[in-house]
């Protein structure tokens, strides 16, 4: 008898322990490599410039939050979050979103604010460095040259046709650089100026 309750006292012991383990820093904080996926200060002004002359200003504005998040092991725990917007004169339906969360993901979702339908949505796995979305056609780069610069750590991803003056056809994101280059349907490529 003496053996089965310190066995059940060991047991439970030894269970609290990983319980309690897990738990003892629930926040998940963003990772240092991470933050370099948003390298826009706030306030910031982005030109790009086609081949043809046309060039298009995008304004960025950066915030930092905390998401809530819940699970039943650990209770309610914050989720550092990094976010940019990117909005132009040019087109005042246009909307893009950058985050970084969850200590490794990142994403970016262009959307029209009219109707909130996604031009593009995709999340990434900076560590596994694979996308978390569906889309068979983005590709992870380790350096791509566009226009006489190499970049390292690109991201090209492929939007979806919608109507609208502005949407992306292809975007190229670079780590550290962010935004270095993006394709509208009427196939003119803009590059970072």
């Amino acid at each position: 008898m003496d053996k089965r309750i310190t066995c059940c006292l060991a047991a439970i012991l030894i269970g609290s322990f990983f319980l309690t383990s897990c738990c003892s820093d629930t926040d998940l904080k963003i990772i240092n490599p991470l933050r370099a996926w948003i390298p826009y200060k706030s306030q910031q002004e982005l030109k790009f410039k086609s081949e043809f002359g046309d060039t298009i200003i995008f304004n960025a504005v950066t915030r930092e939050y905390n998401q809530q998040a819940t699970d039943k092991a650990c209770g309610a725990y914050d989720i550092q979050t990094i976010q940019t917007s990117l909005s132009t004169p040019s087109d005042s339906t246009f909307s893009t979103l950058i985050t970084i969360s969850h200590e490794v993901v990142f994403g970016i979702k262009v959307y029209s604010l009219n109707t909130k339908a996604n031009n593009l949505d995709i999340k990434f796995n900076t560590v596994s460095e694979l996308f978390i979305s569906e889309d068979f056609r983005d590709k992870y780069l380790q350096e791509l040259p566009v226009n006489g610069k190499t970049y390292q750590q690109v991201l090209h991803v492929y939007g979806n046709r919608m109507p609208g003056n502005l949407f992306f056809a292809d975007i190229l994101y670079a780590k550290n650089i962010g935004l270095v280059g993006f394709k509208t349907f009427d196939e003119k490529w803009y590059v970072l100026i």
